[in-house]
């Protein structure tokens, strides 16, 4: 399948980019997303968001998930963002000077 450039792309060319991105459900949903690289396989970007894990427990909480609004992950060797998906409540993402080939 052809993919648009992203300022191009129409909903339906978009959604097999997006879909990519959501973390995969752990066998209990209740139990968190495991900060690892099956759930987010670019080593800078889980080292990137291993801050939101507020008890510091190696899983994000749905909580701790849906407490993220904003992230700004500018600059830090990112490829890939497969796993933002988690973050349910996200409106702001500054991800600028990355090597992101998609959204």
């Amino acid at each position: 399948m052809e993919v648009a450039p992203l300022e191009t792309a129409t909903p339906e060319q978009a959604a097999p980019v997006l879909e990519n991105l959501a973390a995969p459900e752990p066998a209990n949903a209740e139990e968190g997303i495991p900060l690892d690289n099956a759930h987010f396989p670019d080593v800078a970007f889980l080292n990137s968001i291993r801050k939101v894990d507020a008890d510091g427990n190696g899983v994000l909480s749905r909580a701790e998930c849906e407490a993220v609004t904003r992230l700004d992950i500018r600059n830090k060797g990112i490829t890939s963002l497969e796993g933002i998906g988690c973050f349910t409540r996200l409106t702001y993402l500054n991800c600028i000077g990355n090597s992101l080939v998609s959204l």
